[in-house]
């Protein structure tokens, strides 16, 4: 494979790129103690904790696939428009307003996430970039 920009053969996939700069991390920790009551009776204690990181490299975010888009405005706005519907006397049409937006933010979504991320993803699964000049291209 080379370079249709400069003919280097020092091209890598996007998909490389983006998988060997980005770092998923998750650490846990548990902790036990012993407590003493205000009875004076002594039991134990403990807690556990999940973290959990990402990091990348520049070239790795500059290199990322396309997302979907996500449904959490349109989740938000419709329980909003309905909330407002059931306990706001006289709220019925800020309600109606609010489930109108959701729902077509929610189409919107859909049909993005439908029609037009499949092709972008597979678009972007197939390109590469010139390691030497930068250039980005499907093959």
């Amino acid at each position: 494979m080379q370079c249709p920009t400069c003919n280097s053969d020092n091209v890598q996939k996007l998909k490389m790129i983006y998988e060997s700069g980005t770092h998923n991390t998750v650490g846990r920790s548990h902790t036990t103690g012993g407590v003493y009551g205000s009875g004076g009776g002594y039991g134990t204690m403990s807690a556990s904790t999940t973290t959990r990181s990402k990091t990348q490299s520049i070239a790795a975010k500059n290199v990322a696939p396309p997302s979907k888009k996500n449904y959490t405005a349109t989740i938000l706005l419709i329980l909003a428009g309905l909330i407002i519907i059931k306990f706001l006397e006289g709220g019925s049409v800020i309600g109606l307003i609010l489930l109108g937006v959701g729902a077509w933010l929610g189409y919107t979504a859909y049909t993005h996430n439908k029609d037009k991320w499949p092709d972008a993803y597979n678009t972007w699964s197939k390109s590469w970039q010139c390691n030497k000049c930068g250039h980005m291209y499907t093959n």
